[in-house]
C-alpha cells in the first residue's frame, strides 16, 4: 500500500490536503515517501483504484466476511481517511452482489416472550432457558439455563 502512495504526486492531492499540508494544519502530518497523516490515519488521495483496492479489503475477505456499510466504514477509519470515504463504501456495499444475497436470508422468528407476572414470595416462579438441539458431546444435545 505504501508503495503505491509513494508514486502519486503531491500535485494530485485533493484540497484540503494541500490546504492542510501548507499551512502545518496539526490535523495533517507529512512523514514522507507520500505517507501523509490526517487525524493518525493514513490519508488516500483521489485515486478510485486505490479506494476501492481499500474499500474491497475490508468488505470482500474472508476475514471481514461482506459486512454491512457501516461496518466496513468503522473497519476501514481504523486506519485509513480520504473525502468522500462514506459515499464510496455505500456505492460500494450497495453494488456488492454477495452482500445483498445474505442481507435477505431469512432467519427463523425468535420464540415470542412470555413473561411472568411479579412474584409475590420467593420461589413463586421459576425459569429455564433450554438451548437446543446442539451438536452432540458426550451424549448430550442441549444446555438448560436456569434464573
Amino acid at each position: 500500500m505504501k508503495e503505491r502512495l509513494s508514486h502519486i504526486p503531491r500535485h494530485q492531492y485533493d484540497k484540503n490536503a494541500k490546504i492542510g499540508l501548507n499551512t502545518n494544519h496539526p490535523d495533517w502530518k507529512d512523514h514522507g515517501h507520500g505517507l501523509i497523516m490526517y487525524k493518525h490515519r493514513i490519508y488516500i488521495p483521489p485515486n478510485p483504484s486505490l479506494h476501492e483496492d481499500i474499500i474491497r479489503l475490508h468488505h470482500d475477505s474472508i476475514a471481514a466476511g461482506h459486512p454491512g456499510r457501516y461496518k466496513t466504514l468503522e473497519l476501514i477509519t481504523r486506519e485509513y481517511w480520504w473525502p468522500h470515504l462514506q459515499a464510496n463504501v455505500r456505492q460500494y456495499v450497495d453494488g456488492c452482489e454477495a452482500a445483498n444475497k445474505l442481507e435477505f436470508i431469512e432467519t427463523k422468528p425468535h420464540a415470542p416472550l412470555n413473561p411472568h407476572e411479579i412474584p409475590s414470595h420467593p420461589w413463586e416462579h421459576i425459569s429455564v432457558d433450554i438451548i437446543g438441539p446442539l451438536p452432540e458431546l458426550d451424549g448430550y444435545n442441549t444446555i438448560l439455563g436456569h434464573c
